[in-house]
């Protein structure tokens, strides 16, 4: 734990405000919830549920990655998933740069889906 950061019990009582009636986008949404909920728990906090949607999971769909025997799209890494897609990466597992990344390969897939739906309407 870093010495002068906020403690969980500060840290969710300011995201809870910022996430009432909103959407979080986050990759690896299963893992990041699940990481919410367990220090809620630790630090005995009511977890209340909010929404969420998972850009790994969208990422594997845009990519295709499917898996056959799995039944189910293959996950790609956040930093695996910006190479792919020619992304800088202003640092990695740090939560301001995790969330740029994730920001540009949402907005690389919206404008690849764009350059399709306009090729297909061209068609």
């Amino acid at each position: 734990m870093v010495a002068d950061a906020p403690s969980w019990p500060e840290v969710w009582a300011q995201v809870q405000k910022l996430l009432t009636g909103k959407t979080m986008l986050i990759y690896n949404a299963d893992f990041d919830t699940r990481m919410i909920r367990n220090n809620c728990k630790r630090h005995n906090l009511s977890y209340i549920p909010f929404e969420s949607f998972c850009i790994m999971q969208t990422y594997a769909e845009f990519v295709g990655s499917y898996s056959k025997d799995q039944r189910d799209f293959t996950w790609v890494g956040l930093v695996d998933a910006a190479y792919d897609q020619d992304i800088q990466i202003i640092g990695s597992h740090r939560a301001k740069a995790d969330c740029i990344t994730c920001a540009r390969i949402i907005n690389r897939i919206v404008a690849k889906r764009r350059v399709e739906v306009e090729s297909a309407k061209t068609s």
